[in-house]
């Protein structure tokens, strides 16, 4: 399935594209995200949990970064298991910085993304999409917040949570009920 999502964030782009360079600053503003070590081969292991209801994943794997500096934009590649649950994902994920309105940076990104298992049942019915504009807002809500922090300042302690795509499904579901009731009854 693909996805794609748009933020914009009140800081410069060329201000987000060096922030976005930094990989354990960018992980630690992901919900539910982990990173592991950095390997030889520029790989970087990592981890992603996900709760969804009675449904929780611990994806651990690997993904590449590639970075075209000249355009600021970029490719990721990913896959990871869920070895308790059995449940796989890998994903192409495009991103790229852009100038907004006001000076501000717009990140655009898409994603082609296939799950397996248990965790692919979320991925009916749009489901995944509004996961993935959930953590996409609460990721920009992050980088906001990291980007305004006061150079030397202590970093606050991280513990990562799961990230609770149930709370992003039931939003989802609300929104897509309100409006099939809307065009149910003319009020589209």
């Amino acid at each position: 399935m693909e996805i794609r999502e748009r933020v914009v964030v009140s800081r410069p782009p060329a201000e987000v594209w060096r922030f976005l360079a930094d990989v354990p600053a960018v992980v630690a503003c992901l919900p539910g995200a982990d990173l592991g070590e950095r390997r030889d081969d520029g790989t970087y292991a990592g981890a992603l949990r996900v709760k969804v209801g009675p449904i929780s994943a611990r994806l651990e794997g690997e993904g590449r970064i590639m970075r075209d500096e000249a355009a600021m934009s970029g490719r990721i590649d990913g896959k990871g298991v869920d070895r308790r649950g059995g449940s796989r994902a890998t994903a192409t994920l495009h991103y790229a910085v852009l100038a907004a309105e006001g000076g501000r940076a717009a990140i655009e990104v898409s994603a082609d993304v296939v799950l397996s298992g248990p965790l692919a049942q979320i991925g009916r019915s749009g489901l995944v999409e509004d996961v993935a504009r959930s953590m996409t807002e609460t990721f920009a809500e992050n980088l906001e917040r990291r980007l305004s922090e006061v150079p030397g300042a202590a970093e606050p302690s991280r513990e990562t949570a799961a990230f609770d795509a149930g709370r992003a499904v039931s939003r989802g579901l609300w929104a897509r009920l309100l409006a099939w009731l809307k065009r149910l009854f003319g009020r589209a």
